[in-house]
């Protein structure tokens, strides 16, 4: 239990974010202000700052997150993720200073599915698709066709899910209904 004031190493900060855990520290590195970045690809997206660092240093992302898979299934949980993350960056981890935003950016076009109620489990981000994208970024500096129809998806599904809302709350549930109906023949 942290204690105002108190001071953690920037690793541990990364590593010990556990939002399903009520009273444990829920930042990441990059959401602490004076912990901000100033360096590699500074200013820049987070794939751009992560793909710099890779280039930079010469890593090989898909072997460093490897060894969190232990099933060897393509996928882990969240918190897996994260740490495997953590990992694969190193010691420049605290250079990337990803805020808690970004990551949930990153992780959105890898997830499994998203639980639609309580009770389900939750979902997986497909670690070995993300290292793939992210390294082919890195070694070329173009993301893949199969990495924008991710992003794409997952834009449009952010951009439904708020026209739906907006209906919602202006208490037009026909027009809902017809949205919904329109999406599912897409």
């Amino acid at each position: 239990r942290l204690r105002k004031g108190t001071v953690m190493s920037a690793a541990l900060l990364a590593i010990n974010w556990e939002p399903e855990l009520r009273g444990v520290l829920t930042v990441i590195l990059g959401t602490v202000a004076f912990m901000g970045s100033v360096g590699t690809a500074e200013g820049e997206s987070i794939w751009n700052r992560m793909a710099a660092i890779i280039r930079k240093h010469q890593l090989d992302v898909r072997l460093l997150m490897d060894a969190h898979d232990r099933r060897n299934r393509g996928f882990v949980d969240v918190p897996v993720f994260r740490r495997s993350l953590c990992y694969a960056f190193g010691n420049q981890w605290i250079e990337l200073a990803m805020t808690s935003e970004e990551l949930e950016e990153i992780i959105a076009p890898y997830l499994t599915r998203e639980p639609k109620g309580n009770g389900q489990p939750e979902a997986f981000v497909m670690w070995q698709k993300f290292a793939n994208d992210l390294q082919a970024l890195a070694n070329t500096g173009k993301p893949s066709n199969d990495f924008l129809s991710r992003l794409s998806e997952v834009e449009r599904k952010e951009k439904l899910k708020d026209e739906l809302q907006r209906l919602t709350e202006d208490g037009r549930s026909s027009e809902v209904s017809e949205v919904r109906t329109s999406d599912r023949f897409q």
